[in-house]
Protein backbone atom coordinates (compact mmCIF):
# COMPACT_ATOMS: atom_id res chain seq x y z
CA UNK A 1 0.00 0.00 0.00
CA UNK A 2 2.60 2.67 -1.52
CA UNK A 3 2.29 6.20 -1.48
CA UNK A 4 1.41 6.55 -5.06
CA UNK A 5 1.63 10.05 -5.67
CA UNK A 6 3.06 9.70 -9.12
CA UNK A 7 -0.86 8.95 -10.27
CA UNK A 8 0.21 7.93 -14.53
CA UNK A 9 2.66 6.22 -15.40
CA UNK A 10 5.60 6.77 -17.85
CA UNK A 11 3.87 4.94 -20.29
CA UNK A 12 0.93 7.30 -20.52
CA UNK A 13 2.04 9.89 -22.95
CA UNK A 14 0.04 9.26 -25.79
CA UNK A 15 -3.19 9.04 -23.84
CA UNK A 16 -2.31 12.29 -21.15
CA UNK A 17 -1.71 13.92 -24.11
CA UNK A 18 0.15 17.34 -24.81
CA UNK A 19 -2.32 19.51 -22.63
CA UNK A 20 -1.29 23.00 -21.71
CA UNK A 21 1.72 22.67 -24.26
CA UNK A 22 0.50 24.14 -27.63
CA UNK A 23 0.83 20.80 -29.71
CA UNK A 24 3.04 20.70 -32.84
CA UNK A 25 4.26 24.44 -33.23
CA UNK A 26 4.59 25.32 -36.28
CA UNK A 27 8.17 25.69 -36.15
CA UNK A 28 8.51 21.71 -36.48
CA UNK A 29 9.95 21.50 -39.79
CA UNK A 30 10.94 18.23 -40.71
CA UNK A 31 10.60 16.93 -43.81
CA UNK A 32 9.25 13.50 -43.33
CA UNK A 33 5.74 13.18 -41.26
CA UNK A 34 6.12 11.51 -38.00
CA UNK A 35 3.58 8.77 -36.92
CA UNK A 36 2.28 11.16 -34.54
CA UNK A 37 2.22 14.21 -36.52
CA UNK A 38 -0.12 11.90 -39.10
CA UNK A 39 -2.41 11.04 -36.04
CA UNK A 40 -2.61 14.96 -35.04
CA UNK A 41 -3.56 15.39 -38.76
CA UNK A 42 -6.03 13.17 -38.86
CA UNK A 43 -7.56 13.77 -35.74
CA UNK A 44 -8.24 17.17 -36.91
CA UNK A 45 -9.43 16.26 -40.30
CA UNK A 46 -11.74 13.76 -38.74
CA UNK A 47 -13.24 16.84 -36.11
CA UNK A 48 -13.07 19.78 -38.74
CA UNK A 49 -15.38 17.50 -41.58
CA UNK A 50 -17.51 16.57 -38.94
CA UNK A 51 -18.14 19.91 -37.86
CA UNK A 52 -18.42 21.58 -41.51
CA UNK A 53 -21.22 18.25 -42.38
CA UNK A 54 -23.06 19.41 -38.74
CA UNK A 55 -22.35 23.07 -39.61
CA UNK A 56 -21.26 23.66 -36.34
CA UNK A 57 -18.97 26.61 -35.48
CA UNK A 58 -16.86 25.81 -32.95
CA UNK A 59 -13.75 27.30 -31.55
CA UNK A 60 -10.66 26.22 -31.78
CA UNK A 61 -8.38 26.58 -27.91
CA UNK A 62 -4.66 27.28 -27.59
CA UNK A 63 -4.68 23.70 -26.67
CA UNK A 64 -5.44 22.05 -29.65
CA UNK A 65 -9.28 20.93 -28.72
CA UNK A 66 -12.63 22.32 -29.98
CA UNK A 67 -15.35 23.81 -28.07
CA UNK A 68 -19.12 25.39 -28.31
CA UNK A 69 -20.55 27.01 -25.29
CA UNK A 70 -23.87 25.95 -24.97
CA UNK A 71 -24.80 27.86 -21.85
CA UNK A 72 -23.05 30.81 -20.34
CA UNK A 73 -22.48 32.23 -16.95
CA UNK A 74 -20.22 35.54 -16.83
CA UNK A 75 -21.07 35.79 -12.80
CA UNK A 76 -19.96 32.38 -12.02
CA UNK A 77 -17.16 31.51 -9.77
CA UNK A 78 -14.15 30.34 -11.88
CA UNK A 79 -11.78 27.40 -11.50
CA UNK A 80 -8.72 27.30 -9.14
CA UNK A 81 -6.02 25.42 -8.06
CA UNK A 82 -7.02 23.00 -5.36
CA UNK A 83 -10.17 23.29 -6.19
CA UNK A 84 -13.28 20.74 -6.07
CA UNK A 85 -15.33 20.45 -9.03
CA UNK A 86 -18.28 18.59 -10.12
CA UNK A 87 -19.81 18.32 -12.96
CA UNK A 88 -22.18 16.27 -15.25
CA UNK A 89 -20.96 15.04 -18.93
CA UNK A 90 -22.31 12.91 -22.12
CA UNK A 91 -19.19 11.04 -24.10
CA UNK A 92 -19.45 10.00 -27.61
CA UNK A 93 -17.45 9.26 -30.63
CA UNK A 94 -17.75 11.41 -33.49
CA UNK A 95 -20.24 9.12 -35.72
CA UNK A 96 -22.68 9.15 -32.25
CA UNK A 97 -22.05 6.07 -30.27
CA UNK A 98 -22.70 6.85 -26.74
CA UNK A 99 -20.09 6.01 -24.54
CA UNK A 100 -20.63 7.15 -21.37
CA UNK A 101 -23.04 9.66 -18.93
CA UNK A 102 -23.48 11.10 -15.62
CA UNK A 103 -26.29 12.86 -15.29
CA UNK A 104 -28.56 14.32 -11.92
CA UNK A 105 -30.22 11.05 -11.81
CA UNK A 106 -27.36 8.45 -12.86
CA UNK A 107 -23.71 8.41 -11.43
CA UNK A 108 -23.68 12.38 -11.07
CA UNK A 109 -22.16 14.75 -10.39
CA UNK A 110 -19.04 13.48 -10.99
CA UNK A 111 -15.89 15.36 -8.50
CA UNK A 112 -12.24 15.86 -9.55
CA UNK A 113 -9.60 18.25 -7.99
CA UNK A 114 -8.15 20.67 -10.06
CA UNK A 115 -4.47 20.92 -9.77
CA UNK A 116 -2.09 23.15 -11.82
CA UNK A 117 0.92 21.05 -11.61
CA UNK A 118 -0.72 17.77 -12.95
CA UNK A 119 -3.28 16.12 -15.00
CA UNK A 120 -6.00 14.78 -12.23
CA UNK A 121 -8.65 13.56 -15.07
CA UNK A 122 -8.60 11.49 -18.40
CA UNK A 123 -9.12 12.08 -21.25
CA UNK A 124 -6.52 15.06 -20.51
CA UNK A 125 -8.10 17.29 -23.29
CA UNK A 126 -11.44 17.33 -21.29
CA UNK A 127 -9.42 18.11 -17.95
CA UNK A 128 -7.85 21.19 -19.93
CA UNK A 129 -11.23 22.27 -21.38
CA UNK A 130 -12.73 22.46 -17.87
CA UNK A 131 -10.35 24.20 -16.60
CA UNK A 132 -11.79 27.25 -18.72
CA UNK A 133 -15.39 26.97 -17.94
CA UNK A 134 -17.14 28.73 -14.98
CA UNK A 135 -19.68 27.23 -12.43
CA UNK A 136 -23.32 26.87 -14.09
CA UNK A 137 -21.70 26.79 -17.57
CA UNK A 138 -22.43 23.91 -20.29
CA UNK A 139 -19.89 23.54 -22.64
CA UNK A 140 -19.27 21.04 -25.96
CA UNK A 141 -15.97 19.92 -26.54
CA UNK A 142 -14.64 17.76 -29.22
CA UNK A 143 -11.44 16.24 -28.70
CA UNK A 144 -8.79 14.59 -30.71
CA UNK A 145 -7.53 11.22 -29.62
CA UNK A 146 -4.56 12.34 -28.76
CA UNK A 147 -5.63 14.62 -26.06
CA UNK A 148 -8.27 11.90 -25.13
CA UNK A 149 -7.08 7.71 -25.10
CA UNK A 150 -4.67 7.69 -27.79
CA UNK A 151 -4.05 4.32 -29.46
CA UNK A 152 -5.74 2.94 -26.48
CA UNK A 153 -8.91 0.11 -27.17
CA UNK A 154 -11.44 -0.94 -24.87
CA UNK A 155 -13.40 -4.14 -26.06
CA UNK A 156 -16.31 -2.60 -28.06
CA UNK A 157 -16.52 0.68 -26.09
CA UNK A 158 -13.77 2.78 -27.11
CA UNK A 159 -11.62 1.69 -30.80
CA UNK A 160 -8.00 2.91 -30.84
CA UNK A 161 -7.01 6.71 -32.05
CA UNK A 162 -10.57 7.63 -31.13
CA UNK A 163 -11.91 11.15 -31.00
CA UNK A 164 -14.43 12.12 -28.67
CA UNK A 165 -17.04 14.56 -28.35
CA UNK A 166 -18.41 15.53 -24.50
CA UNK A 167 -20.84 17.74 -23.28
CA UNK A 168 -20.15 19.12 -19.76
CA UNK A 169 -22.38 20.92 -17.30
CA UNK A 170 -19.81 22.23 -14.77
CA UNK A 171 -22.30 22.04 -11.82
CA UNK A 172 -20.51 23.56 -8.74
CA UNK A 173 -16.78 24.41 -7.60
CA UNK A 174 -15.86 24.27 -4.02
CA UNK A 175 -12.73 24.82 -1.56
CA UNK A 176 -10.97 22.39 -1.09
CA UNK A 177 -12.62 22.89 3.32
CA UNK A 178 -16.02 21.97 2.03
CA UNK A 179 -14.85 18.65 0.64
CA UNK A 180 -13.21 17.74 3.91
CA UNK A 181 -16.19 18.73 5.77
CA UNK A 182 -18.10 16.13 3.66
CA UNK A 183 -16.03 13.87 3.93
CA UNK A 184 -15.95 13.90 8.37
CA UNK A 185 -19.76 13.76 8.13
CA UNK A 186 -19.35 10.30 6.26
CA UNK A 187 -16.86 9.33 8.61
CA UNK A 188 -19.05 10.09 11.60
CA UNK A 189 -22.01 8.52 9.89
CA UNK A 190 -19.91 4.91 9.29
CA UNK A 191 -18.84 5.24 12.42
CA UNK A 192 -22.75 5.51 13.83
CA UNK A 193 -24.29 2.60 11.77
CA UNK A 194 -21.10 0.25 12.27
CA UNK A 195 -22.08 1.37 16.37
CA UNK A 196 -18.16 1.76 17.04
CA UNK A 197 -17.34 2.48 19.97
CA UNK A 198 -14.19 4.17 22.31
CA UNK A 199 -13.15 5.33 18.75
CA UNK A 200 -10.66 8.40 19.30
CA UNK A 201 -10.91 10.98 16.97
CA UNK A 202 -7.38 13.13 16.27
CA UNK A 203 -6.70 16.51 15.17
CA UNK A 204 -5.48 15.42 11.78
CA UNK A 205 -8.93 14.06 10.68
CA UNK A 206 -7.79 10.80 11.42
CA UNK A 207 -10.05 8.32 13.65
CA UNK A 208 -8.48 5.30 15.26
CA UNK A 209 -9.95 2.56 17.50
CA UNK A 210 -8.07 -0.34 19.05
CA UNK A 211 -9.40 -3.66 18.12
CA UNK A 212 -6.80 -5.61 19.94
CA UNK A 213 -4.21 -4.43 22.48
CA UNK A 214 -0.92 -4.81 22.61
CA UNK A 215 1.12 -6.41 25.88
CA UNK A 216 1.88 -3.60 28.21
CA UNK A 217 5.49 -3.67 27.74
CA UNK A 218 5.34 -4.65 23.71
CA UNK A 219 7.82 -1.45 21.67
CA UNK A 220 6.46 1.64 20.30
CA UNK A 221 7.69 2.40 16.68
CA UNK A 222 9.73 5.40 16.18
CA UNK A 223 10.86 7.38 13.23
CA UNK A 224 12.64 5.60 10.36
CA UNK A 225 12.52 2.16 12.13
CA UNK A 226 11.30 -1.11 9.42
CA UNK A 227 7.81 -1.67 10.18
CA UNK A 228 6.01 -4.93 8.80
CA UNK A 229 2.10 -4.74 8.71
CA UNK A 230 -0.70 -6.96 7.70
CA UNK A 231 -3.81 -4.91 6.60
CA UNK A 232 -6.60 -4.70 4.53
CA UNK A 233 -8.35 -1.18 2.91
CA UNK A 234 -11.77 -0.91 2.56
CA UNK A 235 -14.07 2.02 1.14
CA UNK A 236 -16.87 2.81 3.64
CA UNK A 237 -19.48 0.74 1.74
CA UNK A 238 -16.67 -2.29 2.87
CA UNK A 239 -15.88 -2.95 -0.89
CA UNK A 240 -12.03 -4.31 -0.20
CA UNK A 241 -9.38 -2.36 -2.23
CA UNK A 242 -6.67 -4.11 -1.24
CA UNK A 243 -5.16 -6.70 1.43
CA UNK A 244 -1.85 -7.98 2.44
CA UNK A 245 -1.82 -11.85 1.93
CA UNK A 246 -1.19 -14.28 4.99
CA UNK A 247 2.36 -14.61 5.54
CA UNK A 248 3.33 -11.40 3.60
CA UNK A 249 2.91 -8.30 5.91
CA UNK A 250 3.85 -4.88 4.19
CA UNK A 251 7.23 -3.65 5.09
CA UNK A 252 7.95 -0.33 4.70
CA UNK A 253 9.83 2.88 6.40
CA UNK A 254 8.25 4.77 9.10
CA UNK A 255 7.63 8.23 8.51
CA UNK A 256 9.69 8.94 5.18
CA UNK A 257 6.71 9.22 3.30
CA UNK A 258 6.42 6.14 1.95
CA UNK A 259 3.15 5.35 2.46
CA UNK A 260 -0.07 7.62 2.85
CA UNK A 261 -0.06 10.25 5.52
CA UNK A 262 -3.35 8.45 7.74
CA UNK A 263 -1.61 4.96 7.52
CA UNK A 264 1.62 6.55 8.74
CA UNK A 265 0.16 8.16 11.11
CA UNK A 266 -2.11 5.54 12.46
CA UNK A 267 1.14 2.89 12.68
CA UNK A 268 2.76 5.22 14.67
CA UNK A 269 0.47 5.30 17.40
CA UNK A 270 0.41 1.50 17.74
CA UNK A 271 2.44 -0.84 19.57
CA UNK A 272 3.69 -4.43 18.32
CA UNK A 273 1.29 -6.75 18.46
CA UNK A 274 -1.60 -4.21 18.17
CA UNK A 275 -4.44 -4.49 15.85
CA UNK A 276 -6.75 -1.55 15.10
CA UNK A 277 -8.76 0.55 12.63
CA UNK A 278 -7.90 3.39 10.62
CA UNK A 279 -10.58 5.59 9.29
CA UNK A 280 -9.16 8.54 6.89
CA UNK A 281 -10.75 11.28 4.78
CA UNK A 282 -9.32 11.35 1.52
CA UNK A 283 -6.30 14.46 2.21
CA UNK A 284 -4.79 11.74 4.43
CA UNK A 285 -5.03 9.13 2.15
CA UNK A 286 -5.34 9.53 -1.97
CA UNK A 287 -6.94 12.81 -2.41
CA UNK A 288 -8.03 14.19 -5.48
CA UNK A 289 -6.38 10.64 -7.06
CA UNK A 290 -6.94 10.32 -10.68
CA UNK A 291 -10.72 9.86 -12.21
CA UNK A 292 -11.01 8.13 -15.31
CA UNK A 293 -14.03 8.56 -17.81
CA UNK A 294 -15.76 6.42 -18.52
CA UNK A 295 -15.14 4.66 -15.05
CA UNK A 296 -15.12 0.96 -16.21
CA UNK A 297 -11.78 0.98 -17.93
CA UNK A 298 -10.18 2.52 -14.86
CA UNK A 299 -9.17 -0.93 -13.80
CA UNK A 300 -8.11 -2.08 -17.32
CA UNK A 301 -5.74 1.16 -17.00
CA UNK A 302 -4.05 0.26 -14.14
CA UNK A 303 -3.61 -3.59 -15.02
CA UNK A 304 -1.68 -2.28 -18.05
CA UNK A 305 0.29 -0.16 -16.08
CA UNK A 306 -0.82 3.09 -17.68
CA UNK A 307 -1.99 5.00 -14.47
CA UNK A 308 -0.75 3.17 -10.86
CA UNK A 309 -3.70 4.17 -8.96
CA UNK A 310 -7.11 2.84 -8.75
CA UNK A 311 -8.48 4.71 -5.61
CA UNK A 312 -11.40 7.04 -6.82
CA UNK A 313 -11.09 11.07 -5.83
CA UNK A 314 -11.75 11.82 -2.37
CA UNK A 315 -12.44 8.66 -1.07
CA UNK A 316 -12.59 8.09 2.43
CA UNK A 317 -11.02 4.65 3.63
CA UNK A 318 -11.12 2.36 5.86
CA UNK A 319 -7.85 0.55 6.78
CA UNK A 320 -7.36 -2.65 9.62
CA UNK A 321 -4.00 -2.92 10.53
CA UNK A 322 -1.66 -5.45 12.77
CA UNK A 323 1.64 -4.25 13.68
CA UNK A 324 3.34 -7.88 13.87
CA UNK A 325 7.39 -6.63 13.79
CA UNK A 326 9.26 -3.13 14.79
CA UNK A 327 13.37 -3.74 12.99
Amino acid sequence: MKNRKRIFSGKLVGLIGFVFLGVLSQSCIDDEETDFEKRVRLDHELITEYLESNNIQAERSVNDYYFTKTKENSAGASVRDDDVISFYYHMSLLNGKKVDSATADKNGPVKIGFNKDRVTLIPSGLYSGISTMKAGEIYRFYIPSYQAFGNYAYQQLIPANSSLIIEVELAKIEEPEIQEQIEEDMILAYIEEEQMEDVESLSSGLFYKTLSAADANAASPKQNNRIDVYYTGKYLDGEVFDKTKSGTPFSYILGVNSTIKGFDEAVKKMKEGEKIIAIMPSHLAYGESSRVIPAQIKDDLVDKELITNSIEPYSPLVFEIELVDIK
